[in-house]
């Protein structure tokens, strides 16, 4: 399940991910919350705190490996929370290849996430 966390500004897409997380889920939820600040910004955020029982389906990492890539250059800063072993392993790879800042915070450093992840106050307007 993802479901949109509420409290950032226009610019943050930010959501919540666990159990069993869907394809349609990502569909449902982030792509509309993402084009919607895209449309606004030219640079958009993204902060997502990942749940130790959060396990995605193929469907959700095809998909959001597509969208992601189809608008790469529109991502500013993302901020991963979690304390999974496979999301810190996943972070860990990816990285030194995206083009954008990526930052991974403990669970327990989640209002720091919150934090550098809206500082500097706005993101480019579109």
């Amino acid at each position: 399940m993802i479901e949109q966390l509420t409290s950032f500004p226009d610019y943050v897409v930010a959501v919540r991910a666990s159990g069993a997380v869907t394809r349609a889920d990502y569909v449902q939820t982030v792509v509309p919350a993402a084009e919607a600040a895209m449309a606004k910004h030219v640079k958009v955020r993204v902060f997502i705190q990942i749940e130790d029982d959060a396990d995605p389906s193929m469907g959700l990492i095809l998909e959001d490996a597509v969208f992601g890539t189809r608008h790469l250059m529109s991502w500013g800063r993302i901020a991963i929370v979690s304390d999974a072993d496979w999301v810190k392993r996943a972070y860990a790879f990816l990285r030194p290849i995206m083009p954008f800042e990526l930052k991974m915070f403990s669970k327990a450093e989640a209002e720091e996430a919150r934090v550098w992840i809206t500082e500097d106050g706005t993101a480019e307007q579109g």
